[in-house]
């Protein structure tokens, strides 16, 4: 199977293992909401998961020990469970060991629930920081979707059957 390029003529774009770097290494650690960001960049750019889907996330959806995995459900109800990567392993259990009073992976510094626009915001503002370090980042406009098909172009780079790609990121079900 041919490698796509980003921006090939196929119109997909994902980013390349540089710029994904970039982008992950943008979010300030050294403050909650940098900790946060990082790690919701780290479980989207890892599993594909919709930003509508990202927000939704309860700690009872990480299973973090054996067989790793995150449960989601998709759009109209579509169950999935995303399988992670030792990396989104370590990130969500440093994250979640942090502690909050929500039942939600990712919220507000108060609590409250994140929305999806608040996600998009996100991606934008950290692609834009990333951008001072990776330069290819200032002519690309990331969102979520950018961040599902990186996903998907890591799947398949990592020997994971096309077959079952879509299934993973909620295109198909069984």
């Amino acid at each position: 199977m041919a490698m796509l390029e980003p921006n090939d003529a196929s119109g997909i774009r994902f980013l390349t293992d540089e710029e994904t770097d970039a982008l992950l290494a943008a979010p300030d650690g050294s403050t909650w909401i940098g900790r946060r960001d990082r790690t919701l960049l780290q479980v989207a750019v890892h599993t594909g998961l919709r930003a509508s889907e990202i927000v939704g996330l309860c700690r009872e959806d990480a299973h973090l020990d054996t067989d790793p995995h995150l449960c989601c459900h998709g759009p109209e109800g579509a169950y999935r469970a995303i399988p992670l990567t030792p990396e989104t392993v370590a990130a969500l259990s440093t994250w979640l060991a942090e502690g909050n009073d929500t039942e939600l992976i990712f919220c507000t510094r108060s609590g409250g629930a994140l929305n999806p626009a608040a996600v998009e915001r996100l991606i934008a503002g950290h692609a834009a920081t990333a951008a001072r370090a990776n330069p290819a980042l200032r002519i690309t406009d990331v969102s979520s979707h950018t961040l599902r098909h990186t996903a998907a172009r890591s799947l398949l780079h990592n020997g994971a059957a096309p077959s079952v790609v879509p299934f993973l990121l909620g295109y198909e079900t069984a």
